[in-house]
C-alpha cells in the first residue's frame, strides 16, 4: 500500500488536492460514514493499520468463527481478542489493510530500529488503505463454506442497518 493510493489517485480524494478540486471534487472522501466489511481468512485484529492515532481500535465489530458454523461477535477489540491470523493464514490482514487500513508513517532509523505512527496526514503516509476513515467490521473465517460466508455477511448487514450507515463488503479469496 505504499504506492497504491498514489497510483490510483486516491490520495487526491483523501486530501482534496488541487488536482481533485480542479476536477470539481468539493469534499474529502476517506470512507467516513461508511462501514467497511471484510470477510477473509487470517485477520490480526491487533494490527496497527486497524488503530487510530490514539492507539484505539477502529474495528467496530469483529466476527470470528469458532467451528461447526457458529462464531462469536466482538463489539470491543482488546489485546486479548482472538486472532485468525497465523503462519498459514494472513490474507485477511492484507486485504483489510489495503481496503481500509489507517495511514501510517514508518520512521526507519536502521535496518532493525523503526517506529510506526498512525497519522491523519494521508498524503505523507508511508502506507495506508483506500478508506482510512471507514468504520471496520472484520470477519475472520476458517473456510469458504456457504454457512461461514452467509453468517458473516448477515452479521455485517444487521450491524450496518442498526447504525444507519451504508455497508461496503470486500471479499478477496
Amino acid at each position: 500500500t505504499d504506492v497504491a493510493r498514489e497510483k490510483t489517485n486516491v490520495d487526491d480524494l483523501l486530501t482534496q488536492s488541487n488536482d481533485a478540486i480542479a476536477l470539481g471534487i468539493t469534499s474529502k472522501y476517506d470512507g467516513t460514514g461508511v462501514i467497511l466489511g471484510v470477510i477473509d481468512t487470517g485477520i490480526d485484529f491487533q494490527h496497527i493499520a486497524f488503530k487510530d492515532k490514539d492507539g484505539n481500535s477502529r474495528i467496530k465489530r469483529a466476527y470470528v468463527y469458532t467451528g461447526s458454523g457458529s462464531g462469536t461477535e466482538y463489539s470491543t477489540i482488546t489485546s486479548t481478542s482472538p486472532t485468525t491470523d497465523d503462519k498459514y493464514e494472513d490474507h485477511g490482514t492484507h486485504t483489510a489493510t489495503t481496503a481500509g487500513g489507517s495511514s501510517v508513517i514508518v520512521n526507519k532509523t536502521s535496518n532493525t530500529n523503526f517506529t510506526i505512527t498512525v497519522t491523519d496526514d494521508h498524503a505523507n503516509a508511508t502506507y495506508g488503505g483506500m478508506a482510512p476513515g471507514a468504520d471496520l467490521y472484520l470477519a475472520g473465517i476458517n473456510g469458504l463454506s456457504d454457512t461461514y460466508l452467509t453468517n458473516a455477511l448477515n452479521k455485517m448487514v444487521t450491524y450496518a442497518d442498526a447504525q444507519g450507515k451504508p455497508l461496503v463488503v470486500s471479499n478477496s479469496w
